[in-house]
C-alpha cells in the first residue's frame, strides 16, 4: 500500500538515497543540492546500466515518516568528484512505508556491551530503523542502556550505537530501543527493512 505525501516530502540534504532504475538496478547516491521540482545526487557507485539523459527512474530516500519514492527522469551533469546528475521531479511522491512499520524478520550477530559488564554476543530475530528482538542475551532486565554492534551480512559496514532494554519476553528474546544511532545508519536500516520485505513479499505473491 502506498500513501500520497504532503507537499514538502524530499530527501533530506547530505542523506544517502537510492535511484531505482525499474526492471535494472538500484544504485545509491548523496543528494547535494535540491529546489523546486529537482533533487541534485552524487552517484556513490558506477551504474551497470548506461545513463542517459531523460532516462526514468525512481529516486527512494527516508525521512522520520517513513521510507518514500518519487518519479522522475535523470539528466547528466559534470562533477569534479563521482558521477553528478539532476533528478527532475514528475507528479506525486508516495509514501511506501511508515518508518515505524519498516521491520522485517533476519538472523544477524549482534553484540551488546552493558557498562561494567562483558560484551555478549546474540543474534537479531527481527530487525527495524528503531530497535532489534535479540536472543541469546542473558542477564540484562528493562531499562538497561547498553552499545550494540550489529553485523549485517548484507550491508557493507557494521552499525554501531547505543540502545536500552525495553522488553524481555518470556521466552526470554530482549527487545531493545535505539537510543543514540547515526541518521544515515538508521536509513539503511529502515531500506534494508523495507527492500527485504518488499523482495520477500513479491517471492511469495509474485507481484
Amino acid at each position: 500500500m502506498t500513501f500520497e505525501a504532503p507537499a514538502n516530502a524530499s530527501p533530506p540534504l547530505q542523506r544517502q538515497v537510492t535511484l531505482s532504475l525499474p526492471g535494472l538496478e538500484e544504485v545509491p547516491a548523496r543528494v547535494t543540492g535540491k529546489g523546486e521540482g529537482f533533487t541534485e545526487l552524487v552517484l556513490l557507485a558506477r551504474p551497470r546500466t548506461a545513463l542517459l539523459d531523460h532516462t526514468q527512474a525512481f529516486l527512494e530516500f527516508v525521512t522520520d515518516d517513513g521510507m518514500w519514492r518519487m518519479l522522475g527522469t535523470v539528466r547528466l551533469q559534470a562533477a569534479d568528484h563521482g558521477e553528478a546528475l539532476r533528478f527532475e521531479h514528475q507528479g506525486r511522491t508516495q509514501l511506501l512505508q511508515r518508518r515505524a512499520h519498516a521491520r522485517t524478520d533476519c538472523i544477524a550477530a549482534v553484540i551488546v556491551t552493558a557498562e561494567g559488564r562483558a560484551p555478549q554476543r546474540g543474534l537479531t530475530l527481527n530487525l527495524s530503523g528503531g530497535g532489534l528482538l535479540v536472543r541469546g542475551l542473558s542477564g540484562l532486565q528493562v531499562g538497561d542502556e547498553l552499545g550494540f554492534d550489529l553485523r549485517l551480512d548484507l550491508l557493507p559496514a557494521r552499525i554501531q550505537g547505543r540502545c536500552r532494554v525495553v522488553r524481555v519476553t518470556p521466552d526470554g528474546f530482549h527487545g531493545v530501543q535505539f537510543s543514540e544511532m547515526d541518521e544515515g545508519e538508521r536509513d539503511r536500516l529502515v531500506r534494508f527493512a523495507y527492500q527485504r520485505e518488499k523482495a520477500a513479499r513479491e517471492a511469495r505473491l509474485g507481484y
